[in-house]
């Protein structure tokens, strides 16, 4: 076992340690579903090395075999981008060159955990993995300006696989004109799934074809490039198409309920938080978690608000919603200079909002505390800081979380 293990500070410091094989490169990861956590190493001798964690125990080590036709510069260099793992059986691992610029299509392998052998491989373009439930053994592979690829992870045929595997039973889903750069994918069944994109959100029912959903007006104009995000699952779905607001979405897309900048009110001194509200995703329990993010130097002054003809809008709200703020531009800079050092999770049963600072947590010796956040996958529970050849894993539970920000507000829900 070439790392070492501790318990620190509430979490489990890992360390890479073998003197005997100087490495080249060691990237971790973000902490996966399941409280598994992935880190690729590559040694001197350019030998690629998957190691696995679970909730800070050390699983295995996997040497990856470079499969059959794929260049050997290409292997050498390649960078572990994205990795998912379906019902403890099969990693999918995500290869690519550093830089993200060269024509080289990205490599996807499935591997075998028990047999520790390349189920199959399989090249395309391509940036994210998401995986579908487990029940459903399917993973896509998309990326924002390429169509989404279907990769179940059983083979075409009886095959047996080897070392290097054998290609797989992939499938490129054309997309229709609607779809307009893809932000992100949540699958939704075994042929089914959810795109986040610039243009809005759209649902593929598999035979059934496409159904479409435009942008609600609700984008205030502070966010020039923002992305929409998507979380949730089996049944419950989010939709962020910009921050400061969610929507509650059905598997085909349609809108369920609607929270705005105004029902997720942030406290002082933090309340212009709420209108910078940006989903990270939700975690085990449905609660959703937010960092913030930075409004756009070109922004507008003022906000957009909702029509009686937006079919985003409520029909029969419990209570009508304040007016989103009137904030004007030079009020942001002053504001983002303040630091913008802080989480929130929302419990969306009983509507309540709690903060959290990063300055407030305690790391060991040698990391640093995040500055504005950092990359956090609330559905893995862990949160992953790194250090060179070392991390620090730490319990999403174990965040010491603030005051409430925000309770008992009705849910304006369809």
């Amino acid at each position: 076992m070439v790392f070492q293990t501790a318990p620190t500070g509430g979490g489990t410091l890992v360390r890479y340690e073998d003197p005997q094989t100087p490495i080249r490169a060691l990237r971790w990861l973000q902490p996966l579903p399941g409280g598994l956590s992935a880190v690729q190493v590559v040694t001197q001798s350019d030998r690629q090395q998957v190691s696995l964690f679970k909730d800070g125990v050390f699983q295995a080590s996997y040497a990856i075999p470079k499969p059959t036709g794929v260049r050997d510069g290409f292997f050498r260099l390649a960078e572990l981008r994205d990795a998912c793992v379906v019902d403890g059986d099969v990693a999918v691992l995500l290869y690519a060159l550093p830089g993200g610029s060269s024509d080289e299509p990205s490599l996807v392998l499935a591997l075998d955990l028990k047999s520790k052998d390349i189920r199959w491989f399989h090249r395309a373009p391509g940036e994210h993995l998401a995986a579908a439930e487990a029940s459903h053994a399917v993973v896509y592979l998309f990326g924002a300006k390429t169509p989404p690829v279907r990769l179940p992870l059983a083979l075409a045929s009886k095959e047996q696989t080897g070392p290097t595997g054998v290609r797989s039973a992939a499938r490129t889903l054309e997309l229709p004109p609607e779809v307009q750069e893809i932000s992100d994918l949540k699958p939704t069944g075994a042929w089914t799934f959810l795109l986040a994109h610039k243009a809005g959100l759209s649902a593929y029912l598999g035979s059934k074809g496409w159904l479409h959903q435009p942008l609600p007006d609700a984008n205030p104009g502070w966010f020039q490039d923002t992305r929409g995000v998507l979380s949730g699952g089996p049944k419950t779905y989010w939709w962020q198409p910009s921050p400061g607001s969610v929507i509650q979405v059905l598997a085909d897309g349609t809108p369920k309920a609607t929270w705005t900048s105004a029902e997720l009110a942030t406290a002082e001194p933090f309340t212009k938080d709420a209108s910078l509200l940006h989903l990270l995703g939700a975690d085990a329990t449905g609660k959703l978690w937010f960092d913030l993010s930075v409004p756009s130097e070109t922004a507008g002054s003022a906000p957009v608000t909702n029509t009686s003809s937006d079919p985003w809008k409520p029909e029969t709200p419990t209570e009508t919603p304040a007016a989103l703020p009137t904030v004007k531009l030079e009020d942001w800079p002053t504001y983002v200079s303040q630091g913008l050092d802080r989480l929130y999770c929302w419990d969306t049963q009983n509507k309540s909002l709690r903060r959290f600072k990063w300055m407030t947590l305690s790391v060991p010796e040698g990391f640093q505390k995040p500055v504005n956040g950092v990359k956090l996958v609330p559905g893995s529970g862990t949160l992953l800081l790194e250090n060179g050849t070392s991390a620090w894993l730490l319990p999403l539970s174990a965040l010491p979380l603030g005051e409430a920000a925000n309770t008992g507000l009705p849910t304006h829900a369809k």
